[in-house]
């Protein structure tokens, strides 16, 4: 299998599981992998850095084939406690459909394509949570710190001369309508 970026560069040093065995690339792009004759060779390409890669094909003799990847940004997610910076481990980064937990270090990682706008969500537990976005400018490898904000929950009561009334409550610049 040859491994190539967009521009048909070689890529050293990307892993190739060829029939579940993994091979990684030489300096021209390179990895080998041997296979019984079969009309159902499996091969995929899943590695931060690059795009995912998967594909079947059918292999009768010595056959070179030529696995086209687009690189991609690594994306460092660095999940903190707002309070005292903090990192947490085993938070929990949602970027999509995708899932990410964060390492011993507080860090989750994702493979991103830019330029494109990063919506993301994220949660420890069930009180600290954020959500937000950042742009990705480019294909260039980057950190973002996530600093996650304790949730809280307060119940009001408005009532008046005749029971409850509908009211205006205003926290830090947020209004929410009391329920009658």
């Amino acid at each position: 299998v040859k491994v190539v970026d967009q521009n048909n560069n070689p890529l050293s040093g990307i892993q190739v599981n060829i029939l579940g065995l993994t091979s990684t690339t030489n300096n021209k792009g390179k990895a080998k992998g041997f296979a019984p004759d079969t009309s159902a060779l499996p091969i995929s390409i899943s590695q931060l850095g690059v795009s995912d890669f998967n594909t079947t094909v059918d292999v009768n003799s010595d056959t070179t084939i030529t696995a086209q990847v687009e690189k991609t940004s690594v994306v460092d997610f660095v999940v903190t406690k707002k309070s005292n910076q903090d990192t947490l481990s085993n938070a929990m980064v949602f970027i999509g459909d995708d899932t990410l937990t964060t390492n011993a270090q507080g860090i989750a990682q994702a493979s991103i394509k830019g330029p494109t706008t990063i919506n993301y969500s994220s949660k420890y537990g069930d009180t600290l949570q954020v959500s937000g976005s950042f742009d990705l400018v480019d294909n260039q490898d980057t950190s973002y710190t996530i600093a996650l904000e304790k949730l809280f929950s307060v119940n009001f009561e408005v009532t008046g001369p005749s029971g409850g009334i509908q009211a205006d409550v205003v926290i830090d610049s947020d209004t929410m309508k009391t329920d009658n």
